[in-house]
């Protein structure tokens, strides 16, 4: 019977050990008690030698009780790790259960996030192009030719979606350069001693490009007015300008000057009829 009390004991213990209670948690309180009854047994048992040697059995029965109670101690201790790991199963089934349905919720989602996405993305393209838009356009109105070249180019594209603003753009800034009174009889202060009615053509192209750009206009003025000047070194002097010049002011100078020498009607930043009317006439007016 000894034996068969060791066996079952042991057999209750490797099940405790093993991790069996996970499957079977709703019995661990039954099986905790079951293993405390066996293990008083055990003890009983083990120490019968010592209960049959006493008549009133008070040292011996004192020895199996403090032995009894440290089994109790060691079985509810199991048990407490049984409880705790039953605990913290049941914590991951519920963070199991929560993701599980957070997966389904946003997989539910996904066609909602992938429209918002390309509603986000069209958005932004629409406000980069007004931003582009609008740098484009303060630029041109301080004079920035690279600018107005572009707001022009925007103005020609019928598919592009700043191309109504370009075409409002630049009829503003050509009439803001077509102004009723302008400027003109420029002073330009020469250094003392110097006389500009030396300079030859090319001479008056490297100061050009030296002085700041206010006084770009009052250098144009000069040329067109000179007597030293032929009408064809004159008009060739301020096409170079039409063409190149980054600065919209010097441009409305020159293109001025320019329509009044080619007899043209238009506004002084009509570029493109301009250089046509270079590009078929310069010749006929050699020599002049």
């Amino acid at each position: 019977m000894l034996g068969w009390l060791r066996k079952a004991s042991r057999s209750i213990w490797s099940f405790v050990m093993s991790g069996g209670l996970y499957k079977f948690s709703k019995t661990i309180s039954s099986l905790a008690n079951v293993v405390f009854v066996v293990g008083i047994a055990l003890i009983i048992i083990c120490n019968w030698g010592d209960i049959s040697k006493l008549s009133l059995g008070a040292i011996s029965l004192e020895k199996v009780t403090k032995r009894a109670v440290e089994a109790g101690e060691k079985i509810s201790e199991i048990e407490k790790k049984v409880t705790d790991q039953q605990t913290i199963i049941n914590e991951i089934a519920k963070n199991a259960k929560d993701a599980l349905r957070l997966s389904d919720a946003a997989s539910e989602r996904i066609g909602d996030l992938s429209a918002l996405q390309e509603e986000t993305k069209e958005k932004l393209e629409k406000i980069n192009q007004a931003l582009f838009f609008t740098n484009k356009y303060m630029a041109a109105t301080v004079d920035d030719r690279h600018a107005f070249d572009l707001l022009k180019k925007l103005a020609k594209d019928k598919n592009h979606p700043s191309n109504a603003l370009a075409r409002q753009a630049v009829i503003e800034i050509v009439n803001k350069h077509d102004p009723s009174f302008y400027s003109s009889n420029f002073k330009i202060p020469w250094k003392e001693g110097f006389d500009p009615g030396k300079l030859d053509l090319s001479g008056v192209e490297k100061i050009y490009k030296e002085v700041p750009l206010s006084y770009r206009p009052a250098i144009i003025e000069f040329v067109w007015k000179s007597n030293k000047f032929t009408k064809h070194d004159k008009m060739t002097f301020m096409i170079n300008i039409i063409k190149n010049d980054d600065n919209l002011k010097a441009v409305e100078y020159a293109g001025r000057f320019f329509a009044q020498g080619a007899g043209l009607k238009i506004k002084p930043l009509g570029v493109e009829p301009m250089l046509d009317w270079w590009e078929k006439n310069q010749d006929s007016i050699k020599g002049k």
